[in-house]
């Protein structure tokens, strides 16, 4: 659960929100695009008694890929591996505005499987674009980063395993 107040120039009075948030922090010793071409994190807003689901997949530059799964039911974690293996379909044709947003991602491992439908586009973000034009010019010669953030249904199943019967999450 988060809560928190916006203001922008204009407004007379800070406004009011309420809701669920996810956030990611991370602090790279070295600069980010020489560790991470592709960065996918899909998180589930589940609460009360519904799982929770974080997948992180990472491409390198160098086309090495890492993986990571978890799920969490009542402070309890059910599967946690980094052995899963994440397919990307691509949305076919151009993609918008040269930087490619995936349709689905296919989530398969020793005792997993399903996938992560990529729906509406909900934020579209370009970090260099906050920056004085000198510095965004010069820096688009080593990055063009984007940030996006979609809505996704997903539906997983796992396998039974001891102690544990079968999950199906949605």
């Amino acid at each position: 659960p988060a809560e928190a107040t916006i203001q922008l120039a204009g407004m007379s009075a800070p406004l009011r929100t309420r809701g669920r948030a996810a956030l990611t922090h991370t602090w790279p010793e070295r600069s980010e695009p020489e560790l991470v071409l592709r960065r996918i994190e899909f998180s589930s807003l589940d609460g009360g008694d519904a799982a929770a689901v974080y997948l992180l997949a990472l491409r390198s530059p160098g086309g090495e890929k890492t993986h990571w799964l978890l799920v969490e039911r009542a402070g309890r974690i059910l599967y946690e591996a980094s052995d899963v293996i994440v397919d990307v379909d691509e949305r076919p044709g151009a993609p918008a505005r040269g930087y490619p947003i995936p349709a689905r991602l296919r989530v398969h491992g020793a005792s997993v499987s399903g996938g992560i439908s990529l729906e509406r586009t909900l934020l579209e973000h370009d970090p260099l674009g906050d920056l004085p034009q000198p510095f965004r010019f010069l820096l688009s010669f080593e990055m063009r980063p984007r940030r996006v953030w979609t809505e996704a249904g997903y539906s997983l199943q796992l396998d039974a395993a001891p102690g544990r019967p079968a999950v199906e999450l949605t």
